[in-house]
Formats: structure tokens, C-alpha cells, sequence
């Protein structure tokens, strides 16, 4: 840790590690899909968080599990949204959950992967808790700080979308054959 954080900094993010770290690395796993991705994720919070510590910025942290999976959640998104692994993973989860069958998750991996590229981050996040997580609404909710109604606009939004957008492929698909 730099030297520039006071003993009882290093001491509380030291403690805020051993206590919550495996909340970062549990959501890294569940997201990413293997342990070096969790642990890189957990390195990259953390990281974060000794350059808001030095720069003397506070973390909101009345319930820090909570807060460390929000984060992980978002910075996992991102990594996701910005690899191309994305692919693979997003749509391995989610193609059998939305289009309601195991055999066309293999089929159509890169498509429904390059449709959820195409959506709002708010849109992409909820689709992830409802469908992978399977958070309830109110869960959604409380982890994207939001009513639980727009979480419902939000899951209403990111489907039409997905369709729509599958409906252009399958039609660019059957005219091109």
C-alpha cells in the first residue's frame, strides 16, 4: 500500500480485504467465468480503492459487502462489454434464458452477443441480475439504486431491443441466402 495512507487507512482496507474480498472474487467468478479473471477483478477494486484512500476520497461503506458487489458487478460488466470474450460468456448464460432452448446457445452465441453489445449499460445490467443472477425486481432494484418500475422498463427496454435487433440479423440472414 502507498505510503502516503495513515496507519489506520492501510489497517481498515487491509480488514475491508480479509472480510469482503471474496464478495469481489465470488461475483468475478460468476461473471468472468474463471479464477485468474476474479482475482484480476478483486486486484482492480481494491486498487481503486487505495487511490480513493490516498487521494483522501471517501468510500460510502455503511454495508461494504454490498457496496465491493455493486463495484465488482459494474467493473466485471465492463471488462465483459470491452472483451471479446464477451461472446461466450454473456451468451452462454443468457441464450438458453431467452430464447428457451440448451441447443441454441451454441448456434447463436456470437449473435445474441453482439446484440447485447448494442444496449444501454442500465438495460445490459438488469438483463444480467434477472437472468443470470436471478435477482427479483427489488434486488435489481437496490444494486442499480433505482424503482423497482424502471427496473421493470429497464427489463421491458433491453428485450424489445434484443428482439428487434434479432429480428434485423434473421431478416439480413434471409435475404442474403
Amino acid at each position: 500500500m502507498p505510503a502516503t495512507l495513515s496507519a489506520d487507512s492501510r489497517a481498515a482496507l487491509a480488514r475491508l480485504y480479509r472480510d469482503h474480498g471474496y464478495v469481489v472474487v465470488l461475483r468475478g467468478r460468476r461473471l468472468l467465468g474463471s479464477d485468474a479473471e476474479a482475482q484480476e477483478l478483486l486486484h482492480d477494486v481494491f486498487d481503486t480503492l487505495v487511490q480513493r484512500a490516498a487521494a483522501g476520497e471517501s468510500t460510502p461503506m455503511d454495508e461494504p459487502a454490498a457496496w465491493l458487489y455493486a463495484v465488482a458487478t459494474r467493473r466485471a460488466l465492463t471488462r465483459i462489454r470491452d472483451s471479446s470474450r464477451r461472446a461466450h460468456l454473456l451468451a452462454a448464460q443468457l441464450a438458453p434464458m431467452l430464447d428457451g432452448s440448451p441447443a441454441a446457445s451454441t448456434g447463436r452465441a456470437a449473435e445474441l452477443a453482439d446484440l447485447l453489445a448494442q444496449l444501454p449499460a442500465d438495460e445490459l445490467r438488469a438483463i444480467v441480475h434477472f437472468h443470470v443472477d436471478e435477482f427479483t425486481h427489488d434486488e435489481i432494484a437496490a444494486q442499480l439504486g433505482c424503482s423497482r418500475r424502471h427496473v421493470g422498463n429497464l427489463l421491458g427496454r433491453g428485450r424489445q431491443a434484443l428482439h428487434a435487433l434479432a429480428g434485423a440479423i434473421e431478416e439480413e440472414t434471409h435475404d442474403a441466402c
